[in-house]
């Protein structure tokens, strides 16, 4: 059974690992119901889901039929909201089923409320797998509200290892760009080490196709950005017990209000 927390939700998505069919929209452009692009003093303007059902059409190749074969996958088109993971949490924002996507009949969305500044909010689906020493994941994702003040994870892997209390990494995107991080924390001395990895510019106001492949020994990480291949190098792992991944916001606390909608995610995973 997956363990359900409810409040006000919140979200991002921290990634790590993924490569195949993925989507990733981003700004509020041509999502307002008027032409062209829209203010980015308007964070919260609505979103024609009309529209995103349309140019979703577009983003590629459909990821759900590797659903057959995959080590895991969740198409949001079978069963309840996150009875496939191990936790679906949300405060101050939410996680719902809707209509559309690039694989109808549904997507997930997942909304972050509007807060003071500080204020912390979440809003995730989370799954624990053996640490495996290769993975390959493929999402289609879209953020069509962002502002320029909000971030927003949207696909997170985490685990832990040796003297590390924590190793994660994570693909975050913000109103301008689309951004890769790789962090670690030491038990022995509680500090943080950041890796950033620089990606392109992520076009405007449609889905994209976004895919991570993680091989962990090797320290080895190639992402497929709406195919265009970026790759870079990660800190080796290879004692770590579990991995969690994670799809939306695990922990934010931006003031501005965010929506991300996810639609046929996968993963292979290697032992």
């Amino acid at each position: 059974m997956a363990r359900m927390r409810r409040g006000c939700v919140a979200i991002a998505v921290v990634a790590l690992g993924l490569t195949s069919s993925c989507s990733l929209l981003l700004y509020n452009d041509d999502f307002s119901g008027a032409p062209g692009p829209v203010d980015a003093s308007s964070p919260d303007a609505p979103l024609d889901e009309s529209r995103a059902e349309t140019d979703a059409g577009d983003a590629g190749e459909d990821a759900a039929p590797s659903c057959a074969t995959a080590t895991f996958c969740d198409d949001f088109d079978d069963g309840p909201l996150g009875a496939k993971w191990t936790t679906v949490d949300a405060v101050f924002g939410e996680l719902t089923l809707v209509d559309g996507g690039v694989s109808p009949p549904n997507a997930l969305r997942i909304d972050l409320y509007a807060r003071d500044a500080g204020i912390a909010r979440r809003a995730h689906l989370a799954r624990d797998f053996t640490f495996p020493r290769q993975l390959h994941c493929s999402m289609h994702v879209s953020v069509p509200v962002l502002a320029s003040d909000t971030d927003v994870e949207l696909l997170t892997f985490t685990a832990n290892s040796g003297s590390l209390s924590a190793y994660t990494f994570f693909l975050k995107a913000t109103r301008a760009e689309l951004t890769a991080h790789e962090q670690l924390k030491e038990t022995s001395s509680s500090s943080t080490t950041r890796k950033d990895i620089p990606l392109e510019n992520v076009p405007r106001g449609r889905w994209i196709h976004v895919g991570v492949d993680v091989d962990f020994p090797a320290g080895k990480l190639t992402l497929d950005l709406d195919g265009r291949p970026v790759s870079g190098a990660l800190t080796p792992q290879t004692n770590a017990p579990l991995l969690e991944v994670s799809l939306g916001e695990p922990d934010d606390s931006d003031p501005s209000p965010a929506t991300i909608l996810y639609d046929d995610f996968w993963c292979n995973m290697s032992p």
